[in-house]
């Protein structure tokens, strides 16, 4: 198992930002998961910031978002 301890700060920025987006597109868990292929229980983990995730799926979240990457890594 990784040791995600040292990327936790920056993990859980990338989650309060993505459940902003979620929530302010009115989607739950359960759709953006099945929109860019994986599960809620794994969406619930990246927006608690405990899993570490692909860059494909960051940039299926800007898609999804329209966002620019930085946008996930901004205060």
């Amino acid at each position: 198992m990784k040791d995600i301890n040292k990327y936790k700060p920056k993990l859980e920025l990338i989650g309060k930002n993505l459940r902003k987006f979620r929530k302010a597109k009115g989607l739950t868990q359960k759709q953006v998961a099945e929109i860019v292929g994986v599960t809620a229980n794994y969406i619930c983990k990246i927006e608690n910031g405990n899993v570490l995730f692909s860059i494909n799926l960051l940039c299926k979240f800007c898609v999804l978002f329209k966002a620019q990457p930085k946008e996930f890594f901004e205060n």
